[in-house]
């Protein structure tokens, strides 16, 4: 499946040049509601539930992705307001989790097992997130680079096309030089639709 990463120019260039992308921490997210998606009637179910989230936490990591380039609302919060480069990537579609959205949080059913519920925790979001149409990728981390943890361009993570942003003054010259040792990507250039509220893009030759 073809996923999108959207990045301002700085961590853009740098990605492309080091062949890898930052993992996210599991509970350091931007949306304070994450994975506390769950009602509980016991403090003591809450407080299992958070001590199960730091230990799958400790050793593991989420790459995020969205299945949709042309959203101007993301270009806009994730790519420094259409300054900055979006990046797709192939990944094959068992190892992504689509995120599901709901208006209200899941309440606990005690038949359900504690592994299930966290999963569900991983992978369900308010439904004003919608927007992203959200895949997620859970990588175990490994050491620390940097002070992060990242994973590397492969054929597990296959980048496939870079999509500079309609704002962006990042060169074709300069993506083509990044992405060389990669072989063959598709380099575009976004541009603003003029009938509708929508993102496009041409490939540059």
């Amino acid at each position: 499946m073809r996923v999108y990463h959207f990045l301002n120019e700085e961590f853009g260039l740098k990605d492309l040049l080091e062949k890898r992308i930052k993992i996210s921490n599991l509970l350091d997210l931007n949306d304070p509601f994450e994975f506390g998606n769950i009602v509980f009637t016991k403090s003591s179910e809450k407080n299992s539930l958070r001590i199960s989230m730091e230990i799958v936490a400790s050793y593991t990591g989420v790459l995020c992705f969205s299945r949709n380039w042309k959203n101007p609302v993301q270009w806009s919060h994730y790519a420094d307001r259409h300054k900055g480069i979006c990046l797709g990537f192939e990944i094959k579609d068992e190892l992504l989790e689509e995120v599901h959205y709901t208006h209200q949080r899941i309440v606990l059913d005690k038949k359900v097992s504690e592994e299930e519920i966290t999963r569900r925790n991983l992978v369900t979001k308010y439904i004003d997130w919608k927007y992203e149409e959200e895949y997620r990728t859970f990588i175990n981390l490994g050491q620390k680079e940097d002070g992060y943890h990242f994973a590397y361009f492969d054929d597990g993570l296959k980048l496939a096309e870079v999509i500079i942003g309609c704002r962006s003054s990042v060169s074709e010259d300069k993506i083509r030089e990044l992405t060389k040792p990669l072989g063959d990507i598709t380099i575009s250039k976004a541009f603003t639709s003029e009938t509708n509220f929508e993102v496009l893009k041409t490939e540059i030759k």
